[in-house]
């Protein structure tokens, strides 16, 4: 990577890795790994720093569910869902949660073909 951090997530869209902010300057960029270059890329960094954020992705969306960010030199928890787009390199406001949350750990449960079917009789 070329910016050390730590307190950063980080997941796996079509092969390639990305990192997601962190804890130190800057708190809002990030990175894409593509191991059939071996190289590191910066692309288009969240507007607004966060941290303490969930991340999941979800068909081929990585989604940051609220965290917290800076105001006025206080930590503000944000209710913000916010999604970033890998085709055309930009975030989307997706939607506002009911409550501020931070601290979360999040997983995309898959269920194989099998369970599905049988949910399905």
């Amino acid at each position: 990577m070329s910016i050390a951090r730590f307190g950063h997530q980080m997941a796996t869209i079509r092969d390639r890795i990305f990192t997601f902010l962190g804890l130190y300057e800057p708190f809002s960029e990030i990175e894409m790994y593509d191991p059939a270059q071996n190289q590191w890329t910066r692309l288009k960094p969240l507007v607004y720093d966060r941290f303490s954020y969930g991340l999941a992705v979800v068909e081929e969306t990585a989604l940051l569910i609220g965290g917290k960010k800076w105001q006025d030199s206080q930590e503000i928890p944000t209710q913000d869902v916010v999604g970033y787009d890998i085709d055309n390199d930009c975030w989307e406001e997706i939607c506002k949660a009911s409550l501020p949350w931070y601290g979360l750990q999040c997983a995309v449960l898959q269920l194989s073909e099998l369970a599905e079917a049988k949910d399905v009789q």
